[in-house]
Formats: structure tokens, C-alpha cells, sequence
């Protein structure tokens, strides 16, 4: 039970289920009219925005490993729970599940959780610690799963008030982002 747990903490499940949250908003705002809701595209882009998130989590925790031996040894990496090569192949397994279920709803859904995902990957290899890009990066992944679930509806994923609700979130963490910073 204690490896199970363990698991579930490594994909930090309330930043999934914010994100998974995010693009259902983002499909309901988009909607032309209520009556055209698809329960399976709502369930698909959920499942896509929490298993792309927890994927990109989990390679954060590998990569920040050295690091969280020292500041958080209690996380499941650095306390031994869970092993580097079971995290990476989780990682790998629910970001390539997150991947199939964008497939579901189609081609452009495709295409933006996989920007997503190599996006995340990219942050945290590499520009996490540029100073204001790491943090644009953070806030765009804040605001992606608003668009992407826009795409989800198909016949408007121009929709201004889900790009209004995007840019707001968006400058809205960027600054937060900074603020943590400087503090």
C-alpha cells in the first residue's frame, strides 16, 4: 500500500486534476450552444490534461532529484520509494497515454498536447533556470489547457473569450511566477 501511495503522490494528482479541470472549462466556454456537449471529449481532454501534466511532474522530479535530496527527502525519489527507472517508465507510459487519448478528439488536439508534453520536457531539461523564459513556460502551462480544450469542440477553437481567459491566466502566473522569485 505504501508503494501505491507512493505513486499517486509522484503524479501529483491536485496539479493534474487542475489541469484536467482547466480543459473542460476551456471546452465549455467554447461551446456554440450547450446541446452540443460530448461527455467522451470532455472525458478524453480531462484525461489528456491530467495524464500530460503528471507526466511532465514526474520527469521534474527526476531531474530535480539531486536537489530534492537535500530539500525535500521525504518525496518519493530522494526517500528511495520509488526507483528512477520506475518513475521514468511512468512518466513515459502516461505521457505516451496522454498523447493517444489528444488522438481521440483529434488531429490539432494531437498536435497541441504534444507541443505540451515536449514543452514540459524541455523546461525541465533545460530552461527552467533561464530567468523569466522558466517562468513564461510555467505560465504557459497554465494557460494551454484553456486552448486546448477549445480544440476539443472542433468548430471553434477560435473562441475569444476561452484566448481572453488564456492571457489572463497567463499574466496572472507570470507575475506570480516573478513575485516567488524575487521573494
Amino acid at each position: 500500500m505504501k508503494t501505491f501511495s507512493s505513486y499517486i503522490e509522484i503524479l501529483r494528482p491536485l496539479n493534474g486534476f487542475m489541469v484536467g479541470l482547466a480543459v473542460v472549462i476551456g471546452y465549455l466556454i467554447s461551446l456554440e450552444e450547450i446541446k452540443s456537449i460530448v461527455l467522451e471529449n470532455i472525458l478524453y481532454g480531462y484525461i489528456t490534461g491530467f495524464f500530460i501534466s503528471s507526466s511532465i511532474m514526474i520527469f521534474n522530479d527526476i531531474i530535480d532529484l539531486p536537489i530534492d535530496r537535500i530539500n525535500r527527502p521525504d518525496r518519493p525519489l530522494p526517500s528511495g520509494r520509488i526507483t528512477v527507472n520506475r518513475a521514468l517508465l511512468l512518466g513515459l507510459t502516461i505521457g505516451i497515454l496522454g498523447i493517444i487519448f489528444s488522438l481521440l478528439t483529434g488531429f490539432n488536439t494531437l498536435f497541441l498536447a504534444l507541443g505540451f508534453w515536449i514543452v514540459g520536457i524541455l523546461y525541465n531539461l533545460y530552461l527552467k533556470g533561464i530567468p523569466l523564459v522558466g517562468n513564461m513556460v510555467v505560465s504557459l502551462s497554465i494557460a494551454i489547457p484553456f486552448i486546448y480544450g477549445a480544440y476539443i469542440t472542433g468548430n471553434n477553437s477560435y473562441d475569444l473569450n476561452t484566448y481572453i481567459l488564456a492571457i489572463t491566466a497567463f499574466t496572472i502566473n507570470t507575475y506570480r511566477e516573478i513575485i516567488k522569485d524575487i521573494a
